[in-house]
């Protein structure tokens, strides 16, 4: 706590001439504790996780907004089962992106429960939420016509988003 005690600097201590530094002799700013080693490596990984959830979200936006335009094989099946998949994506590193403590599982989970709540609204059709639905981004963020086939492709998202983030997962239990 207090005691200044040596700590091994690595393989250059054993050298002639080179001597082991104590902690009262480190250089300014240098990481002296292993608290201090951990709080600068959890700080790294924060925004590496950041980064890695900012260029997950951009891929994923551009990728959904493609399905949107796609008019070859299988064009119904891309635009609204891969759709519904990149929409959960979407908002699931959207989440991770804005709040980095968030734990995947939970994350996910409510993404995928929200989702399926947003699926159920459009059986539901006052007129504000028609108005809302006849704006190009009221029909991308609420989704114009319920189907059932869609759940499929939510389940979809939410098991690739937590396959991408299963070290997260291990980290964070």
């Amino acid at each position: 706590m207090g005691i200044a005690t040596c700590r091994q600097v690595g393989p250059l201590h054993r050298l002639p001439g080179i001597a082991r530094k104590s902690q009262t002799q480190r250089a300014p700013g240098s990481l002296t504790t292993q608290n201090d080693r951990a709080a600068l490596g959890t700080d790294s990984l924060l925004m590496t996780s950041r980064s890695h959830d900012l260029l997950h979200l951009v891929i994923i936006v551009a990728l959904g907004l493609g399905t949107m335009i796609y008019a070859g094989p299988g064009a119904g099946l891309v635009r609204h089962q891969l759709g519904g998949t990149f929409y959960v994506l979407a908002w699931f590193y959207l989440a991770l992106w804005m709040r980095p403590g968030w734990r995947p599982l939970p994350v996910g989970l409510t993404v995928f429960a929200l989702t399926c709540l947003v699926e159920l609204s459009q059986l539901w059709h006052p007129h504000w939420l028609e108005l809302l639905r006849d704006h190009r981004i009221g029909q991308l963020l609420l989704g114009s016509s319920f189907d059932w086939l869609d759940f499929p492709g939510y389940g979809l998202g939410l098991l690739i988003g937590l396959g991408l983030e299963r070290g997260r997962l291990g980290e964070d239990g």
